[in-house]
């Protein structure tokens, strides 16, 4: 029997070399784990299993301000986040945020994942963990060549270390660069000593008519890549979160085609996460209260799955929708 997940073609294969295909929920957790909030993700990973995901992609960083110079993060959080997921059965993918958008810190994450006690922490949990190099390392400014050689590089570094799991690459201008994807993904594939590479797209794509992204776009899109034949997942995705000319990303301006997403995913056999669990989207530092405008994001107010609106959108993602979590994920992992 394999000791970890692995890919094959655009499959990703469990222990028993069954098809995988992710229907997960991202969650906040490093910004959550405070006494009085949700230590350990406990209640959020219960509740996220309540609505049927079969996976979570864990928000890790490497600092708690996700500056260079900012207090360092327990990796014993970290270890106890992936426990609880794999305790509720879901498939934990584990991420680092510190990047997001930022290019010239992909060694940074490198170097972190790559550090003797975080290794440990990930042989350990081999068997069902994904690794997420980098949320949505780099800006619009990523060439094909940029990617392909930086990238070559962190995979073949973290295999050498005994990192043996998937490791997911996320596609640069913050995850919404699918042709860096389909132009790389092949050769990023060939480096890997262990051929073992999920390619994760964050679909922020507005209607129109700013990064005017329409159904038939996101079709053409996603056909496109199983013709190519890789792996992908949509790491991120939303009813929000789009460019949307200066308007706040939480306005009817930057609304997304969800629907689209979910119906041709799901004709494709294409995993995804949506974002974000809750709360914490409209987290606002200087009142400390979650009264942003991006709350329209949270999927539920308090981790409670029983609190989701059941005319809302997330409830159509998790439940309604003939595509959703509910109606097409299948338990993934054994604890």
């Amino acid at each position: 029997m394999p000791e970890n997940f692995r890919v094959d073609g655009r499959d990703l294969l469990d222990l028993n070399g069954n098809p995988v295909i992710l229907r997960g929920i991202n969650k906040m957790s490093v910004f959550d784990n405070a006494p009085n909030q949700d230590p350990g993700s406990a209640i959020s990973f219960r509740e996220i299993r309540k609505a049927g995901a079969n996976s979570v992609r864990i928000v890790w960083t490497m600092t708690q301000n996700m500056e260079p110079t900012g207090t360092p993060t327990n990796p014993n959080d970290l270890n106890l986040f992936i426990q609880n997921a794999i305790a509720n059965n879901l498939v934990p993918m584990i991420e680092l945020h510190d990047a997001t958008g930022n290019w010239y810190r992909l060694d940074e994450l490198v170097y972190y994942w790559c550090r003797a006690d975080i290794v440990q922490i990930i042989q350990y949990h081999r068997k069902y963990l994904l690794v997420n190099i980098g949320n949505e390392v780099g800006d619009y400014s990523v060439t094909d060549a940029d990617f392909s050689a930086k990238y070559t590089a962190a995979i073949q570094k973290m295999r050498a270390k005994g990192i043996h799991t998937p490791l997911v690459v996320d596609a640069p201008d913050y995850g919404k660069n699918l042709d860096v994807l389909n132009n790389t993904a092949a050769a990023l594939l060939n480096a890997d000593p262990d051929k073992n590479i999920l390619f994760s797209l964050h679909l922020y794509w507005a209607k129109a008519p700013y990064d005017g992204t329409p159904p038939r776009n996101i079709a053409a899109n996603l056909h496109a890549t199983v013709a190519l034949g890789y792996p992908l997942i949509i790491g991120e995705f939303c009813k929000y979160g789009a460019y949307a000319g200066g308007a706040s990303i939480c306005s009817p301006a930057g609304e997304i085609d969800y629907k689209a997403i979910l119906e041709e995913c799901q004709k494709r056999s294409i995993g995804w996460y949506v974002w974000e669990w809750g709360p914490g989207n409209g987290y606002n530092p200087t009142t400390g209260l979650n009264d942003g405008p991006c709350k329209v994001m949270d999927m539920t107010p308090d981790r409670l799955f029983s609190s989701m609106d059941p005319n809302g959108w997330a409830y159509e993602v998790a439940v309604a929708s003939p595509y959703s979590i509910m109606n097409t994920a299948v338990t993934a992992v054994t604890s």
